[in-house]
């Protein structure tokens, strides 16, 4: 009987200290509120949905210090099949970010073997073309009337001036975010 005790004396105190071990912390959450929420799918220049925009090829000779990026590719954010109309009338100005891995002049060449190459990420406003780049990567973007289609413009351009650029593979990414206002 004594050991029982002992054994349920010795659980307890074991129960007592894990409990005075335990920790405490804050976790914060957030989240916003709405008028119409827009799914959002991206579609490329021929208007299929795809979430690849292939930029193509060009020369490494041909991207110069005095013509630093290739031909851009268009493509677009545009509202899901089904969605609210309030998504298509093109009244509503797009706050739209991009999160991904930049330098001065657009997204860092992440996982490809082209040298000295990024890509330049752009987006439609009112006044013409904001650049994502490191210090600028959200902008209030214009919706289009009739199909709520944000559009955007994608090309290879060199990252530094000077230096050339070296044939590979130029691969990278970006989520984007997109709040109405």
């Amino acid at each position: 009987m004594s050991v029982k005790l002992l054994s349920i004396a010795t659980a307890a105190l074991m129960f007592s200290a894990v409990a005075q071990a335990s920790n405490t912390g804050i976790i914060r959450f957030t989240g916003s509120v709405t008028d119409a929420t827009c799914n959002l799918i991206p579609t490329d220049e021929s208007g299929s949905t795809s979430a690849d925009i292939d930029l193509g090829t060009v020369a490494a000779i041909d991207l110069t210090d005095s013509n630093p990026s290739s031909k851009a590719v268009t493509f677009s954010l545009v509202p899901a099949p089904g969605s609210p109309p309030e998504c298509m009338d093109g009244t509503k100005t797009a706050e739209v970010g991009f999160n991904g891995n930049y330098n001065v002049v657009g997204l860092a060449n992440e996982s490809g073997t082209a040298g000295n190459t990024s890509v330049k990420l752009e987006g439609a406003t009112t006044a013409g073309w904001h650049s994502y780049t490191s210090s600028a990567q959200n902008a209030a973007l214009k919706t289009e009337v009739g199909t709520g289609a944000i559009n955007l413009r994608a090309a290879m351009t060199k990252s530094a001036a000077g230096v050339p650029a070296v044939a590979g593979t130029v691969i990278t990414q970006a989520t984007y975010s997109v709040v109405y206002k």
